[in-house]
């Protein structure tokens, strides 16, 4: 009886082995806060350049890490990224809505 026991236990380790290659639970270096702070510097560069929105996935990205890992590790630079990609409320649009232009377009 523990023969077969033992023998099952085998097979079904053999087989969770092969249907689940990748480990779950994997572990990964974090990077210093130095590197993610010249990383951001470096992608707020690009996005000005180009006109896009950083994002913390694209910074996230840049280490391996998943977005959700990033953020709880990094949750002060995430709070950076949010409050300076809001825009300063005294301050007027710099340019007009989609919306407004839109409305303008419409005849009277």
């Amino acid at each position: 009886m523990q023969h077969r026991l033992v023998k099952r236990k085998e097979q079904i380790s053999t087989f969770l082995a092969a249907a689940l290659p990748v480990r779950v639970n994997r572990r990964t270096d974090l990077p210093s806060e130095a590197r993610v702070r010249a990383t951001l510097t470096r992608l707020r560069q690009r996005a000005t350049e180009t006109g896009q929105r950083l994002t913390v996935l694209a910074l996230a990205r840049e280490f391996g890490l998943s977005n959700t890992a990033f953020r709880r590790h990094f949750a002060y630079i995430v709070r950076d990224i949010a409050d300076a990609s809001q825009p300063d409320p005294h301050e007027p649009p710099a340019s007009t809505s989609r919306y407004d232009r839109l409305v303008a377009r419409m005849p009277s």
